[in-house]
C-alpha cells in the first residue's frame, strides 16, 4: 500500500499545477458566478440570517470570492482566521484595513481585534487544493483546517469552495483526522 503522505504530496502537486494554469479569465468567471450564487445560498443555509460567516483569505491561486467579502463586510458578518501556533482563531473585521499581510503573505485580522467564539460562526468557507465527491477536501498540509472543523459545533455548515476543476474524480487520499465539509461548491 503506497503512503498516504507521498500520495497526498502528489496530488497536492497536480492541484497546484492545476490552479497555477487557470486563465485569468476563467478565475474571473468562477468569481463572478460565486458572487452571484452564494449570498443567497448562504441565506438558505443557515439558520441565524444574520450570524458571522468565517472567510478565507486567498492563497496560491485560490478562488477570490472578495466580491460576495465586500458584502458580508457591509452586513457585518464577516470573519477571518488568523494563525495563532497551530491553531486558527477568527476575528471579526469592520474594514478592510482592519486585514494585513502575515505569514504566508496571507491578509489577516490585526491583533487589536477580539476573537470570535466559534459557536458564533454560522457557516465557515472552507478552501482546498482538491475536493472529492465523498466530500473530503485535500489541505496544503499543515493541518490548520482540519483541526478547526474537528472543534466546529457539528450543526456548523462546512463549505469546501473552489474551481470546478479542483474536483477528483477518485476518493482523495486521507488519514484519519482528515475531516469532511457538509457541501461542496465549485465554480
Amino acid at each position: 500500500m503506497e503512503n498516504p503522505s507521498s500520495s497526498k504530496k502528489a496530488f497536492r502537486e497536480h492541484y497546484q499545477a492545476v490552479l497555477n494554469h487557470l486563465t485569468i479569465e476563467r478565475k474571473k468567471s468562477a468569481s463572478e458566478q460565486a458572487e452571484t450564487f452564494l449570498p443567497s445560498w448562504i441565506d438558505n443555509r443557515v439558520f441565524n440570517k444574520k450570524g458571522m460567516i468565517a472567510v478565507f483569505s486567498p492563497f496560491k491561486g485560490e478562488i477570490d470570492l472578495w466580491p460576495v467579502y465586500r458584502l458580508w463586510l457591509s452586513e457585518h458578518r464577516l470573519i477571518f482566521p488568523k494563525i495563532s501556533g497551530t491553531t486558527l482563531s477568527f476575528h471579526q473585521i469592520h474594514k478592510i484595513e482592519d486585514l494585513s499581510p502575515s505569514i504566508y503573505s496571507l491578509l489577516e485580522p490585526n491583533s487589536y481585534l477580539p476573537e470570535v467564539s466559534l459557536k458564533e460562526i454560522s457557516l465557515i468557507l472552507v478552501p482546498g487544493l482538491a475536493f472529492d465527491n465523498e466530500y473530503y477536501r485535500l489541505g496544503r498540509g499543515l493541518g490548520f483546517y482540519d483541526r478547526l472543523l474537528s472543534l466546529l459545533p457539528l450543526e456548523t455548515p462546512r463549505v469546501g469552495i473552489g474551481y470546478k476543476e479542483q474536483l477528483s474524480l477518485v476518493p482523495l487520499p486521507r488519514a484519519h483526522h482528515d475531516q469532511k465539509v457538509t457541501d461542496r461548491l465549485l465554480f
